[in-house]
């Protein structure tokens, strides 16, 4: 496929027809050297080439295949083709749904936004929604709910976002089932109790709605944001390059046209922009951030930092605190359904991200506690993740986070 082609498929703004992946492929890469990853990096980096996860699984169009191929043979590099028709995948994805009720679907922008609101009026009394200051870029309202039990005034700060990948729709559907689930278990479970009375919980399921609906009516595979680019036919900013924390460093993108796009400037998109402001407040104000989730797929990880760099890590005692507690929810998480997931360092386990929001989670606001989660799965469907997966996921991810939490009300 030629740049220009690429181009053209990447900055679809508004379109008549949804674009299909007919004979589009997922190759599963099996890097084994330096020299076969600065391969890779000069692929990631022609911005042409849209990798699921690098440098593993590269979805490359019936144009690209040859091309890819043949490189990849030609520098020794072990691949296979992992999904063979991107398009079939997407077509059986609500195919074999499992079970009846609200989590046995992908749900669209307006009904996740009226779940907030619902949640916030059947639980009344310790629930409550609002409505961030600024609105998403195509002037969608980006709306959260905050949760608290008890009687206690300024408490420390429990932080859950989701959905600010477009594609990434199993993030803002556990979201939402693991705060169902805490909601459901208060007035039942001790231990839910006494978290949701020491701590305030706030949940934000869907950061990126442009770029979620659009992925619903027009290019399902768009990972960014919505916003026009400055002199620039491409349109969105990755918002996970887009956080203030060493903001514009490795991982990140100064090509509008990269799924990695960083942005012009820290926080210049406003989803991201509402977040670091909010917390931002909450910290100046005196407030003791101790937890920040932010969910994402796939690749069953909890990522904690740094993102940035690869080169370090986080000084004593943070470090061995965050590997500790991303331990005890991996290990939880496995034992409701036998998923293993892995943790550690974003930047020495997967690949460094400036701009990521663990990083802004802890470098910023300073919850020690700060990851980025990886949901299911780990490569047999990406992206698209069928629907009878959305409750099993929500059911082990439940696990994990009662198990960070009860780390967290427990540590010393």
């Amino acid at each position: 496929m030629s740049k220009l082609a690429v181009l053209l498929l990447v900055s679809l703004s508004l379109t008549a027809a949804k674009v299909r992946y007919d004979g589009y492929e997922v190759l599963r890469i099996d890097v084994e050297s330096d020299l076969q990853l600065k391969v890779m990096d000069k692929l990631n980096t022609a911005d042409e080439f849209d990798f699921w996860n690098f440098p593993r699984d590269l979805m490359v169009s019936p144009e690209q295949a040859p091309e890819v191929k043949y490189l990849l043979e030609e520098h020794g590099i072990p691949y296979k083709v992992w999904i063979p028709d991107v398009q079939a995948k997407i077509d059986s994805m609500s195919t074999s749904q499992a079970s009846a009720g609200f989590y046995n679907s992908y749900k669209t922008y307006d009904e996740i936004a009226q779940w907030v609101k619902e949640k916030a009026t059947t639980y009344s009394s310790i629930a409550q929604d609002f409505v961030f200051s600024e609105s998403s870029y195509e002037g969608r309202e980006l709306r959260a709910l905050k949760i608290s039990g008890g009687t206690g005034t300024d408490k420390p700060v429990i932080w859950i976002e989701g959905g600010i990948h477009a594609r990434e729709w199993i993030s803002p559907a556990t979201v939402m089932f693991i705060t169902d689930e805490l909601l459901a278990d208060y007035s039942k479970d001790g231990e839910v109790k006494d978290l949701l009375d020491t701590y305030d919980l706030y949940v934000h399921p869907l950061m990126n709605p442009d770029g979620y609906e659009y992925t619903r009516s027009d290019v399902r595979m768009w990972r960014k944001t919505r916003a026009i680019n400055v002199n620039s036919t491409c349109i969105g900013v990755d918002g996970n390059r887009n956080f203030e924390y060493e903001w514009g460093g490795n991982g990140s993108s100064s090509n509008p046209c990269s799924g990695s796009y960083r942005g012009e400037a820290p926080n210049s998109e406003p989803e991201v922009r509402v977040v670091t402001d909010y917390l931002k407040n909450l910290k100046s104000s005196g407030r003791d951030i101790a937890l920040f989730l932010d969910f994402h797929s796939y690749g069953q990880i909890w990522l904690t930092p740094y993102s940035f760099t690869g080169n370090f890590v986080p000084p004593e005692p943070d470090y061995t605190e965050q590997m500790t507690m991303a331990d005890a929810a991996c290990a939880a998480t496995f034992n409701m359904h036998g998923k293993e997931y892995t943790y550690g360092p974003c930047g020495v386990i997967l690949y460094e991200a400036a701009g990521n929001a663990n990083d802004f989670g802890y470098g910023t606001v300073g919850a020690v506690y700060s990851f980025v989660v990886e949901l299911r799965d780990n490569g047999e469907h990406g992206f698209l993740l069928p629907e009878d997966q959305i409750i099993p996921t929500g059911e082990e991810t439940y696990a994990g986070v009662r198990a960070a939490f009860r780390y967290l009300m427990n540590k010393p």
